[in-house]
C-alpha cells in the first residue's frame, strides 16, 4: 500500500490546497505540487514582471526565472483557452478577430446572443485548478520585497527566516 504524505514546504496563505501525494513519488524535498485556481493564475499575470525584476542573488534569481516561466506558460495555456471561447461564441469582425457583448456595458450596445453560455464555460474554465510544482524560493532578509509581490506568490516565495 502506498503511504502518502503532505506536499512539503507549501505556504496555506490566499486558499491554496494542500494535496496529498504518494511518498514514493521520487520528488526532491522541498518540491511541492500546488493547485491553483486558474483565476487567480491569471491574476498573477500582473506581478510577472515585477517578480522578474527583484534584484536578488544569481541562485536565487535563476529559481526566480524558472518560476516566472513555469507561471507564465500556465497563464498562456489559460489565456489561449478563454480566446478559444471568445471564436467559438463571439461575433466574427473579420481578419481573425473576434468579440464578445456582456449585456450590462458601457457603450449601450446589446449583449452578444451567445453571451451566457460563453461566460458559463468562461467561469468554469476560471475555477478549474492547474497544478503547478515548484520548489519554494527562499529570497533573502536584507533585499526589498514589496508586501502585495510576497502575498501574490506566497505560494512558491518566501524570505529567509520568516515562517510561514
Amino acid at each position: 500500500m502506498t503511504k502518502l504524505r503532505a506536499s512539503a514546504g507549501v505556504p496555506q496563505a490566499r486558499g491554496g490546497l494542500l494535496r496529498l501525494v504518494p511518498e514514493n513519488t521520487g520528488k526532491k524535498e522541498g518540491v511541492a505540487t500546488m493547485f491553483v485556481a486558474n483565476g487567480e493564475l491569471l491574476e498573477m499575470q500582473k506581478g510577472l514582471p515585477e517578480l522578474a525584476k527583484l534584484d536578488v542573488p544569481s541562485k536565487v534569481g535563476y529559481y526566480v526565472a524558472k518560476l516566472v516561466r513555469v507561471l507564465s506558460a500556465e497563464i498562456k495555456d489559460i489565456s489561449d483557452a478563454q480566446n478559444k471561447l471568445v471564436t467559438k461564441y463571439g461575433e466574427d469582425l473579420g481578419g481573425g478577430r473576434f468579440s464578445i457583448t456582456s449585456p450590462i456595458n458601457t457603450e449601450g450596445k446589446p449583449g452578444s446572443p451567445n453571451w451566457e453560455v460563453f461566460e458559463k464555460e468562461r467561469q468554469e474554465l476560471l475555477e478549474a485548478e492547474s497544478d503547478i510544482e515548484f520548489k519554494t524560493v527562499v529570497l533573502p532578509a536584507e533585499i526589498y520585497v514589496p508586501i502585495p509581490l510576497l502575498m501574490m506568490f506566497d505560494r512558491w516565495l518566501t524570505v529567509e527566516g520568516i515562517e510561514a
